[in-house]
């Protein structure tokens, strides 16, 4: 029998949730810290509404201004997950020296660590589940296909880990990999994938987070 709180009968099962304000405890050791760029940043609606909410720009300026902010109408996805997509006055953006390392360094690597946890976590769940339903008289991980793409999701995992690791990556091949790698999760899971906090929902999100905070520069949200 379907058990909606564990579609994929896995004991790992976890539904997917975003933690803007663990973000920032982690990249800048304060919650009401958040990096903005190109002008634009996701916080949560906490963090909005907290007197001590601070945008860190790509120059490495401060910006405290919350009154002067844009906010922009959110989707379901983004209103589900208590998070606001927002603008600054262009008068607080600036832009830093190529290859130039600035505090948006560390909030994108905490993005991508982040990222990669919950595609870690998926993987997990889809192996069991894969190793658990059967085709027939056979497995679902015994179809080579299932299988190929389960291992190269973990391959390209794995990679991208280490490359934060050794902190030899760029922003734009982490987005190219991690949207290789959800989208190889939600072919797997099927239909499973459309259920509320699932992995559709999750890829939602991610690709507002990567294209503020890893895609190439942008003027309009």
């Amino acid at each position: 029998m379907f058990d909606i709180n564990y579609p994929f009968g896995s004991k790992h099962y976890q539904p997917f949730s975003w933690d803007a304000e663990e973000i920032s405890l982690k990249a800048y050791s304060n919650r009401q810290k958040v990096a903005a760029r190109g002008g634009f940043a996701v916080v949560s609606e906490h963090q909005l509404a907290h007197q001590q909410l601070s945008f860190i720009t790509e120059s490495g300026a401060v910006w405290q201004d919350t009154t002067a902010l844009k906010i922009y109408p959110s989707s379901a996805v983004i209103t589900r997950y208590h998070l606001v997509v927002c603008q600054l006055p262009q008068q607080a953006t600036g832009s830093a020296a190529f290859h130039e390392r600035t505090p948006l360094f560390a909030w994108q690597h905490e993005i991508v660590r982040s990222q990669l946890e919950w595609i870690g976590r998926w993987t997990q769940v889809l192996m069991e589940h894969a190793a658990q339903r059967k085709v027939g008289s056979s497995t679902l991980l015994s179809v080579p296909s299932i299988r190929l793409r389960l291992g190269q999701i973990m391959q390209r995992h794995d990679l991208l880990e280490q490359c934060l690791v050794l902190d030899n990556w760029s922003a734009q091949q982490a987005l190219t990999d991690i949207e290789g790698m959800v989208d190889a999760l939600i072919k797997t899971a099927g239909g499973r994938a459309m259920l509320q906090h699932g992995l559709v929902e999750m890829n939602s999100l991610f690709a507002v987070l990567n294209h503020i905070y890893l895609g190439t520069s942008h003027d309009e949200f």
